[in-house]
C-alpha cells in the first residue's frame, strides 16, 4: 500500500515538473520565404519637356519573418531589384535663348535613353494579419534601403543646326557650329545613377496554407523613394516610385509549441 502511494506521488510530481517545463519553452515563431515578381515603374518628370517612359523590371528574393503574436509580425528581406525607365526629349524649331526673336525652324534636338539599374534592396516591414481557416490577409508597411550594384544605358542624343537658318546662332556664339551631331550612350553608365536609394514600402498580401508548415503567398506593394534617381545634381529631380506584384512561398521553420 505504501509502495502504491509513493509511486503515485512520484508520478504526480513528475507530471507537474513536465507541465512547468512545457510552460517555460518559448513559442517558436520563425518563418522564411521567397517571393518573386514584377516591379512596374511609375515615375513622372513633372515637366512637359521631358517624357518618362515607365518599364517593368524583376524583383524578388528571400526573407525572414518573426511572428510577434497572432496578428503582428516583423519581416526583413534581401531582394534583387531591377529598375528600368526611359527618357525622351524632342524639339523641332529652336531659339538661341528663350527671349530670342529668331527661330531656326529646321533645327532640331532629340534625346532618347533607357536606364536599367540593378539594386540590392533590404525592406524592413511591420505586418498585421488576420486568418480564417487556410486563408490569411495581411496589411504591411515599413522602410527600405537599396545599394546600386550596376547600371546600364542605351540611347542617343542628336542635334541639327541648319547652315542657313541657324546662321544667327553661330554668329552670336562661335562655339555653335552648323551641321548634324550625334552622341551614343551604350553600355555601363558611370557616375549617372545614384549609388543608393531609401524610402517607404506599403502593401497588402494574402496567404493560403497548404499544410502546417507551407503556404502560398501573393502580395502587392507600393515602393516610394526619397532619394533622387540621378547622382548628378545638375540633372532633373526624379524620385523612384514603383508598384510591385509578386507571388511566392512561406515556410515555418519550427512548429509552434502550445503552452499547457
Amino acid at each position: 500500500m505504501h509502495i502504491i502511494r509513493i509511486t503515485s506521488f512520484l508520478i504526480l510530481l513528475f507530471s507537474s515538473n513536465l507541465i512547468i517545463a512545457q510552460e517555460q519553452i518559448p513559442v517558436q515563431r520563425w518563418y522564411t520565404g521567397l517571393s518573386v515578381g514584377a516591379g512596374i515603374t511609375d515615375m513622372n518628370s513633372g515637366t512637359t519637356d521631358i517624357r518618362v517612359i515607365n518599364n517593368n523590371g524583376f524583383v524578388g528574393g528571400p526573407f525572414l519573418q518573426y511572428q510577434v503574436n497572432e496578428q503582428f509580425s516583423v519581416r526583413l528581406g534581401a531582394e534583387f531589384d531591377q529598375r528600368e525607365f526611359g527618357m525622351e526629349v524632342y524639339y523641332q524649331g529652336m531659339r538661341y535663348t528663350d527671349t530670342s526673336t529668331h527661330v531656326c525652324y529646321s533645327c532640331r534636338y532629340s534625346y532618347e535613353n533607357t536606364h536599367t539599374s540593378y539594386y540590392l534592396t533590404f525592406p524592413l516591414l511591420l505586418q498585421y494579419s488576420q486568418f480564417r481557416n487556410k486563408l490569411g490577409l495581411t496589411i504591411k508597411g515599413g522602410v527600405y534601403y537599396s545599394f546600386l550594384l550596376i547600371s546600364y544605358q542605351d540611347g542617343f542624343e542628336e542635334l541639327y543646326i541648319d547652315p542657313e537658318e541657324g546662321l544667327p546662332f553661330y554668329q552670336i556664339d562661335n562655339s555653335i557650329e552648323p551641321g548634324y551631331f550625334i552622341s551614343l550612350y551604350q553600355g555601363e553608365a558611370i557616375n549617372v545613377m545614384n549609388t543608393y536609394d531609401a524610402g517607404v514600402m506599403l502593401g497588402i498580401g494574402g496567404t493560403y496554407a497548404l499544410n502546417n508548415k507551407l503556404a502560398l503567398l501573393l502580395e502587392g506593394n507600393l515602393q516610394v523613394g526619397f532619394q533622387g534617381v540621378f547622382e548628378n545634381p545638375g540633372m532633373m529631380s526624379l524620385m523612384h516610385r514603383a508598384f510591385q506584384l509578386r507571388g511566392g512561398l512561406i515556410y515555418r521553420l519550427t512548429m509552434n509549441r502550445i503552452a499547457q
